[in-house]
């Protein structure tokens, strides 16, 4: 797996097109997990975000998102825990309105925590995404006790009929059901798609075809391979863009330094006589 670089979060507020994802919920709900997923770094990796440690011990940390450096995830700390009893608390101590994205993490039965999570990123306004977590659990004890008569598909709709019912008026196309251990199940990698749709543009003119054809391979790549060879495929993307050519033209009345401009350009500045270059078209 690829490794990648973390930073605490005592950075300042996010600037300009820059943006911060806060990854919040309960102690255990996945959040590390799926940071770990995304960068496609094993839990064991020494730059992986830490996986099931103790009750209120973890710091925040944040991370780049690797295929767009105008991103990061900031893995918190869980609720619930004695540090971070309520949602109240746990807003003030960690200055949760200074990020601009709210991914809410919940882990089986949506507790009162969860549901006061999501008022507050409601009440100021921010993008948020729901995501259920730790479904493999829920599939396999459904099949114990159904055996012959388990349907993977009601299990789903009833987990997402229950969050809807808790979570009103939260849209069903915020919610997603992932397993982090396991990104062809389920609604990973549409999820993944929902992050994108909300990152800002990472430099470039998407109104060009030729950006607009990148971010759509982007996006196939993930669909078919998962997330974990991003960075390598975007880097392969790159080397190709160098051999695509450019041809300017450089336009004037004579004697206003285009030529000289060339030379410069070139680091030619120095002669007195170059051989030209013809740029009228056939």
């Amino acid at each position: 797996m690829g490794k990648s670089q973390s930073k605490q979060t005592t950075a300042t507020e996010s600037d300009g097109d820059y943006v911060r994802f806060a990854l919040v919920g309960s102690t255990g709900c996945g959040k590390s997990a799926f940071v770990n997923a995304v960068r496609g770094v094993d839990d064991e990796d020494e730059f992986a975000s830490t996986v099931s440690i103790v009750k209120g011990e973890q710091e925040p940390k944040e991370y780049v998102y690797p295929s767009n450096p105008l991103v990061s995830f900031c893995d918190l700390p869980g609720y619930n825990t004695p540090k971070y009893p309520d949602v109240e608390t746990y807003w003030r101590k960690l200055a949760l309105e200074k990020f601009d994205r709210f991914l809410i993490f919940t882990l089986r039965a949506i507790t009162q925590n969860d549901l006061d999570a999501i008022k507050k990123v409601k009440f100021i306004n921010k993008p948020f995404i729901l995501i259920r977590t730790h479904i493999d659990q829920d599939a396999e004890s459904m099949m114990r006790k159904k055996k012959d008569q388990f349907k993977e598909e009601e299990l789903l709709s009833t987990i997402r009929d229950d969050i809807l019912k808790l979570t009103k008026p939260c849209p069903q196309e915020n919610i997603f059901i992932i397993n982090n251990y396991d990104p062809h199940k389920w609604d990973f990698f549409k999820l993944i798609e929902a992050i994108m749709s909300l990152m800002p543009d990472p430099g470039v003119d998407t109104s060009s075809d030729l950006t607009e054809q990148y971010l759509a391979d982007a996006r196939q790549h993930i669909k078919e391979n998962g997330v974990g060879d991003i960075e390598k495929f975007l880097k392969r993307k790159l080397e190709k863009a160098k051999s695509v050519k450019i041809r300017f033209a450089v336009t004037g009345n004579s004697g206003t330094g285009k030529s000289t401009l060339i030379n410069a350009i070139r680091g030619y500045q120095h002669l007195r006589w170059l051989p030209t270059v013809s740029c009228e078209g056939e």
